[in-house]
């Protein structure tokens, strides 16, 4: 198994990767959209443009031994991660198992075979059925963007109506080899931010999983493991209703939930997700000794108004990577935001669910009243 003392992450936001691979021993280049402050803290290059890496225009032709780790949402982009597999060893699944898990039908269709709820898809307005909700999604959609209520609009290019179903919004983490497939844990996610129902706003992990619900999570992630080919890293969005997973959707790559788990649990979780890719990983991040919490969440922050971003922001030179920042996801000074966009990530750490839950929920509203202050400071 060859060692890889480097490793390339490329998605959308890729700060949260970075820290994993940093904690799991490997040097980090990145690409993604925003740059962040502290994603420059842990890359050992400056991040280049996730337009740049989309348009092939970086990447291609450079060190091929340099393993790379994509996050969302490029599972939706199949041409794309057959490029980046040309560019050097994928550490994730490939093009060829993510088409079909992401194909909402072919998915359903597989776990209703394997005794596992899901939700009724459909591709054009159900007749007769004035009683029960809908909810408009696209193929190419993640984190709940383009996700709204149906109310007999177009469904568009890519469109499909998904049942949808009254309950707690849940996520599972799964870990695959070539051999086997393990639970890792179960957070809640949270969503609707800037008048975005479904968006992504953030989530907290692990919960309690009662062992019947357990067992059903677990004969899931065998599902996909068997008939898909899953490996790594990958999550499965849930509703859990009186105690029956419905599976709205599969991730098959890194998830925003991963850091979490980390944090609680002292476990470099992308070690093993590179060896499921056959990789090595380098010698560990070394770890401060320090009690783990029990719970770790995280909020999204997003403006609601139109914003220049002017705080000054430090990070220091050679941050602890298991160390939990308070804040995440920083932007630099002069960044500029629209209303409905994420500016920062607020992270929380506690003894309980309900008490991580409670000390976001009040930080997020002080950060509220902030951005309304810098938004009328800079207007």
């Amino acid at each position: 198994m060859p060692q890889a003392p480097c490793l390339r992450i490329v998605g959308a936001t890729a700060r949260a990767a970075a820290w994993s691979a940093r904690r799991a021993g490997f040097d980090v280049e990145a690409a993604d959209a925003f740059g962040d402050l502290d994603l420059r803290a842990v890359t050992r290059s400056d991040p280049v443009s996730l337009a740049a890496v989309c348009s092939g225009q970086a990447f291609v032709g450079s060190d091929p031994t340099i393993p790379l780790l994509y996050t969302g949402p490029l599972e939706n982009e199949p041409d794309l991660l057959r490029r980046l597999a040309a560019c050097g060893l994928l550490l994730g699944n490939a093009a060829e198992i993510v088409e079909p898990v992401r194909d909402p039908f072919r998915l359903s269709a597989t776990l209703r075979a394997a005794g596992v709820a899901t939700p009724d898809l459909a591709l054009s307005a159900p007749a007769g059925l004035s009683g029960r909700g809908w909810l408009l999604k696209h193929r190419q959609s993640s984190g709940g963007t383009g996700v709204e209520p149906y109310s007999g609009q177009a469904l568009g290019d890519g469109g499909y109506l998904q049942q949808k179903i009254d309950g707690q919004p849940r996520s599972a983490l799964f870990l695959g080899d070539a051999q086997r497939v393990v639970l890792i844990g179960m957070s809640a996610c949270w969503s609707g931010a800037a008048g975005r129902r479904y968006v992504y706003r953030g989530g907290l992990a692990p919960l309690p999983i009662p062992d019947p619900l357990r067992e059903t999570l677990e004969r899931i992630g065998r599902v996909l493991h068997q008939v898909f080919g899953l490996r790594g890293l990958f999550g499965v969005d849930l509703i859990v209703c009186d105690g029956i997973p419905w599976v709205l959707e599969v991730n098959p790559r890194y998830t925003a939930s991963v850091e979490l788990f980390e944090y609680a649990t002292g476990h470099a979780l992308l070690r093993a997700h590179a060896r499921a890719f056959g990789v090595e990983p380098p010698a560990e991040a070394r770890r401060q000794p320090r009690p783990l919490p029990t719970c770790v969440g995280k909020a999204v922050v997003y403006t609601r108004h139109d914003l220049l971003w002017s705080r000054p922001a430090t990070i220091r030179s050679a941050p602890d990577p298991w160390r939990l920042p308070r804040h995440a996801d920083l932007p630099a000074p002069g960044s500029r935001f629209r209303p409905g966009e994420p500016v920062l990530t607020l992270l929380e750490s506690g003894p309980r669910p309900t008490l991580v839950a409670h000390r976001l929920r009040r930080r997020l509203a002080r950060w509220r009243g902030r951005l309304k202050a810098l938004a009328q400071a800079t207007a």
